[in-house]
């Protein structure tokens, strides 16, 4: 059984589409042309679930896929990693979380717009990501250049 054949075994949806490896490789979203999704550890791959499991609306366009998968690794790049700097700053081992969690983790299934920290114009395409003080560990993922579909006017991960 194949991996769209799966995602839709967990969500009989017939309003979404449920996004695979190929669906990002072939609409040129996956940065690395799928090979970033060979470790389930990696954030693309845990973003990519999300995907799979949740799906989208029907009719997103590969913009709105695209900004969604890149916030989706946004918050798998920076939510509760361990780095140097939080062995530092927090003790060996402690890593804080996200001081919103929320909607960003329980729903997945909203538009990425009424996530947390995002702005968005009228075509739904984000133009800020004010997410200061916010307690972001690990590192911004190289996935947020997919957010070209307008100009970004804000971008404040700052602590």
């Amino acid at each position: 059984i194949g991996n769209k054949d799966q995602a839709k075994s967990i969500n009989n949806d017939e309003s979404r589409n449920f996004i695979t490896v190929d669906d990002l490789v072939s609409r040129d979203i996956a940065i690395n042309n799928g090979i970033e999704f060979i470790s389930e550890d990696s954030y693309q791959s845990r973003a990519l679930k999300i995907l799979e499991e949740e799906g989208v609306e029907k009719g997103y366009s590969n913009q709105k896929l695209a900004q969604r998968y890149a916030l989706l690794c946004l918050y798998y790049r920076t939510y509760s990693v361990r780095t140097d700097v939080t062995d530092d700053q927090f003790g060996h081992g402690t890593v804080p979380n996200w001081k919103v969690i929320s909607p960003w983790k329980f729903s997945w299934d909203k538009d990425e717009c009424t996530w947390y920290g995002i702005a968005c114009d009228t075509y739904g395409l984000v133009t800020h990501i004010e997410l200061a003080n916010h307690l972001l560990t690990g590192y911004i993922p190289m996935e947020l250049k997919l957010l070209n579909g307008g100009p970004i006017g804000i971008i404040d991960f700052s602590d």
